[in-house]
């Protein structure tokens, strides 16, 4: 399977896997009696309605003047983007009072998704892949300057924005995972606020 492309191995603790969802995907082809031609042809269509929607996101947002960030999903650039965490996480001083810096940061948490979770899960064996990136937000902000011109209080404000919503995203990844009641005891502040009750009528609890 590896030869003919169907499933492509992680490298991990000095061996390669092959990931379970990838072999359940082939096992679900392979029951539908589907050919690897037909198989392909779908990923193509599928490939190109992503492109196509992802290309009029674009321009809407282009039109209202929106300027949302999006993190990649491709494979090396999740695994380095969550080394460059944990190598902050280990950083004694955080350049904090660089106002490019937070910004850059504070996008990153903003666009960090329950897709972005699990995809840094798959790649890295991390379970729970919010918790160092919440920690990093988290002090981020609990060592941020005292005193601070308008530029940095404004890059805070952002940073600010960017954890709340981060948060949000890493409550439903662990409700996910994990269930309602140990997500509600981990995010209790989510669970109580304007945002929660507007979610949860998307996502009704268990």
């Amino acid at each position: 399977m590896v030869k003919d492309g169907l499933v492509r191995p992680v490298y991990q603790d000095g061996q390669d896997h092959l990931r379970a969802d990838e072999l359940a995907a082939v096992q679900e082809f392979r029951y539908q009696n589907l050919t690897l031609a037909e198989v392909s042809t779908m990923a193509k269509t599928s490939a190109a309605r992503v492109m196509t929607l992802e290309r009029q996101l674009d321009r809407l947002m282009e039109f209202l003047g929106v300027d949302i960030p999006v993190l990649s999903t491709n494979y090396e650039d999740v695994v380095m983007q969550y080394a460059e965490v944990e190598l902050l996480l280990d950083t004694e001083m955080l350049p904090l009072s660089d106002v490019q810096f937070i910004i850059h940061w504070s996008r990153r948490f903003y666009a960090m998704g329950q897709e972005q979770f699990e995809l840094i899960s798959d790649y890295t064996a991390d379970p729970e892949p919010w918790a160092k990136i919440l920690k990093l937000a988290t002090r981020m902000f609990m060592e941020r300057p005292k005193h601070q011109d308008p530029e940095l209080e404004q890059a805070y404000r952002h940073l600010q924005v960017g954890r709340r919503f981060m948060r949000q995203a890493a409550y439903f990844y662990v409700r996910g995972q994990h269930g309602y009641n140990i997500a509600s005891r981990l995010f209790r502040e989510i669970k109580g606020g304007v945002s929660y009750a507007i979610l949860s009528t998307a996502f009704p609890p268990e």
